[in-house]
């Protein structure tokens, strides 16, 4: 197995080697360019494999040379080097995450296999902690390692985690015990010495993440405290609403502060309006007219995504099943784009109910012809629902 991962480990590096000559990112204005980065990012990748089979850094004269491209050393200090995977890295990211998700005992995690031997979860009010031990296998290399790490969220995006290759069943234990005391407590800095002391300076954070996971786990940190300030401009609104309507039936601009709670609270109702599985169209056209009324400006941009996204979904499980449930709920969704302020791109819809126009209508023709009852009103609501799209039918 070992001579296994080794040939492989040599194939991986030539395979960056290969890449990191792909010419897109030969030819460039500005080094920071996408192609440009990517292309070091592969030359960084055949240095750490070399590194971790032949035991020589060649990380120093790489940078050197680097240093001799204007602007080039920086690029791989901000974007290249943050971009590097090690073990240790890897478990900070299995770690960290699984505070905010929950993972089987095997989950994928890009190229890499994660299987949990132990997890365990620990709570005081708002504050988790999660001690666990993890196997990680390469799918590429087939090498793994075996971790054991703690990590700790005291709340919005205050995480500190450590990682440690093959923490002792001793050690992993003792962690365990000696963190129960103290995150009981809320006294978070000896719970964070404590960890100091079992991983060393194995410190990682929300920007050990790796990006996507970034920025999904950031949305869930945020959206609560998001959630938290809507409540506050809501009710500042709902208590202003017939001053800010007299107002503007005055011509007198809305003071700032007023201004800002109505965008917020009437494009987070029109945002959640559009997300819902059966859309209210009346309450939809009551928001749009108080906007209008109000002189309350719009995002468009997060709106149109918000219903393109539902409208989406909603042809998707009516061409899954054509049944006249799922027609007129989509029907429903069509009937608001005349209204709408904003162009809604119906690229996929349009797409979808074109599939059905040549594969499904047909049958629904067959079975009117062969006296089925439903047929007729399924015909006719689903040419209504062309003409709303802008489909022709024939």
């Amino acid at each position: 197995d070992a001579d296994k991962t080794t040939v492989l480990k040599l194939l991986e590096l030539q395979r960056h080697a290969m890449l990191m000559y792909t010419s897109c990112g030969w030819f460039f204005d500005e080094l920071s360019g996408i192609e440009t980065v990517q292309v070091i990012q592969f030359a960084a990748r055949a240095v750490q494999l070399a590194q971790e089979l032949f035991g020589d850094s060649l990380e120093g004269q790489f940078v050197e040379r680097l240093a001799l491209a204007k602007s080039n050393l920086q690029v791989y200090e901000k974007f290249v080097r943050p971009a590097m995977v090690d073990w240790e890295r890897l478990g900070a990211h299995y770690a960290i995450s699984s505070l905010f998700e929950s993972y089987p005992e095997q989950t994928k995690i890009y190229c890499f296999m994660a299987e949990r031997e132990d997890y365990q979860i620990l709570e005081a009010g708002m504050a988790k902690m999660a001690v666990g031990r993890v196997k990680l296998i390469s799918e590429i290399t087939r090498e793994s390692s075996a971790l054991g790490f703690g990590v700790i969220h005291m709340g919005d995006h205050n995480v500190n985690g450590g990682v440690q290759k093959y923490l002792s069943d001793e050690s992993y234990q003792a962690l365990i015990h000696e963190a129960a005391e103290p995150l009981t407590r809320a006294d978070f800095a000896e719970v964070i010495r404590l960890m100091d002391r079992r991983f060393g300076e194995s410190h990682y954070s929300v920007r050990s993440l790796f990006r996507d996971e970034q920025r999904k786990t950031l949305d869930l940190i945020l959206s609560a405290t998001l959630e938290e300030a809507e409540t506050l401009y809501r009710q500042i609104y709902e208590h202003r609403a017939p001053m800010m309507r007299f107002l503007t039936a005055l011509h007198i601009p809305l003071p700032k502060a007023f201004q800002s709670a109505a965008e917020i609270v009437l494009n987070g109702y029109l945002r959640r309006a559009f997300e819902q599985e059966e859309i209210d169209t009346e309450r939809i056209n009551g928001l749009l007219e108080t906007a209008k009324v109000e002189g309350i400006s719009l995002d468009n941009a997060t709106l149109e995504f918000a219903f393109r996204k539902n409208i989406e979904r909603m042809a998707e499980r009516f061409a899954a099943e054509p049944t006249e449930a799922h027609l007129r709920q989509l029907d429903t969704a069509a009937s608001l784009l005349r209204s709408l302020p904003f162009t809604v791109d119906l690229w996929k819809v349009q797409n979808a109910y074109y599939g059905m126009l040549k594969n499904v209508y047909p049958k629904m023709r067959e079975n009117k012809e062969r006296g089925d009852e439903l047929a007729q009103a399924l015909i006719d609501g689903f040419e209504a629902l062309g003409q709303k799209l802008a489909v022709k039918v024939t």
